[in-house]
């Protein structure tokens, strides 16, 4: 699909969030940085970000490379419990759930 605007990505992820949630055990999925905030350039990568239900192992690496598949571009996948306190609410406030 090469490079998608921010309209595009979250139109892709909604898209596939039914079975991404279903598989993964996801409770919402979002989309924050550069693509969200709708600043990207052409060093931006898309930063999807994920809450579990459960704790998850491998499958988090297996989650990513899927998404990555289906955008067809690389991906820094975060889960919400990954961020750091002191980010936490700047990045909970760019947060696009889809």
């Amino acid at each position: 699909m090469g490079r998608m605007n921010r309209v595009q990505l979250l139109l892709k992820l909604n898209e596939t969030k039914g079975r991404l949630q279903g598989r993964y055990i996801i409770k919402r999925p979002g989309l924050f940085g550069a693509f969200a905030r709708d600043e990207r350039t052409g060093a931006s990568d898309v930063d999807p970000i994920v809450e579990f239900l459960t704790p998850v192992g491998i499958e988090f690496v297996e989650l990513a490379d899927e998404i990555e598949d289906e955008l067809q571009t690389k991906v820094d996948l975060v889960p919400m419990k990954g961020i750091k306190k002191h980010y936490l609410y700047e990045v909970k406030s760019e947060i696009i759930y889809v």
